[in-house]
């Protein structure tokens, strides 16, 4: 019963124990896997006085971000832009880079209910330029199984359940189930290109501000992006992420044929 998971090895329940959730969850230090997380960004909304933190999202190309469908959904394209290389958002990283959006691919598939297919590109006007602070993520096109395996799942939103947002970039560790596991958790709900991950020693896991963020395994590798879950910090139920190898075709089709039809910098 995906109800009563448990975790296989001690080790992992250490590891587990051992990590915050991204509700009240561990900052970014250098030398881990976090402070490497130089593909992570912060979505944002231009519409307002200053620009607004809306989701996480992860770097694909020089002149791509991934992110979740219904981050973006119903935004103007001229509205958005992707924040790199930035820590904490309140001040400007040395090494951070701001591109304005210059264009957004979504999944046509994509179901505003059921959260099927709730992934989109977002094309930048301008490429980012690689350092330290900044490079894509490694997209494995057919990896090993992450099933049991410990992953990070990592975002700038709230601390705690009584603050909207953090705006600092922290982690959360889940273990992601097999597709079994997830669809009876969810009694059938989970689609094809959904998968699960949860911490079932803490309920670690994202809040608002942290949907179209990865979940990374093994150092580097993108097995998902955040897209929903049932509250903020659950021991029961898990999270479900897009599952990113599922539809690691569409997202280099897209962006290619895009490329094609399109005069780039």
């Amino acid at each position: 019963n995906c109800m009563e998971h448990k975790y296989k090895t001690e080790e992992k329940r250490q590891l587990l124990r051992a990590t915050s959730n991204i509700i009240g969850g561990h900052e970014a230090e250098d030398g881990s896997i976090l402070g490497s997380a130089t593909w992570m960004v912060s979505i944002q909304t231009t519409k307002y006085s200053s620009p607004m933190h809306m989701c996480g999202g992860v770097i694909v190309d020089q002149s791509w971000v991934m992110t979740a469908q219904h981050c973006v959904q119903g935004e103007k394209v001229s509205d958005l832009q992707v924040v790199a290389g930035d820590h904490a958002l309140q001040y400007e990283d040395e090494g951070q880079e701001d591109r304005l959006v210059v264009d957004k691919i979504s999944h046509e598939g994509y179901d505003e209910f059921s959260k099927q297919n709730d992934v989109a590109l977002l094309r930048l006007k301008v490429k980012f330029r690689w350092s330290e602070k900044i490079s894509p993520i490694d997209y494995v096109s057919n990896p090993q199984s992450y099933e049991g395996v410990v992953c990070e799942m990592m975002g700038y939103g709230p601390t705690t359940h009584h603050n909207a947002f953090a705006g600092v970039l922290t982690s959360a560790s889940m273990i992601i189930f097999n597709n079994t596991e997830c669809s009876n958790s969810y009694q059938g709900i989970v689609m094809p290109g959904m998968m699960c991950a949860s911490n079932q020693e803490d309920g670690s896991g994202p809040c608002q501000g942290d949907w179209g963020g990865p979940l990374v395994c093994r150092e580097k590798e993108l097995a998902g992006i955040a897209s929903w879950s049932v509250g903020c910090s659950n021991l029961v139920l898990p999270v479900v992420f897009v599952n990113a190898t599922y539809y690691y075709d569409w997202i280099f089709d897209s962006m290619n044929a895009y490329e094609s039809m399109n005069i780039t910098d």
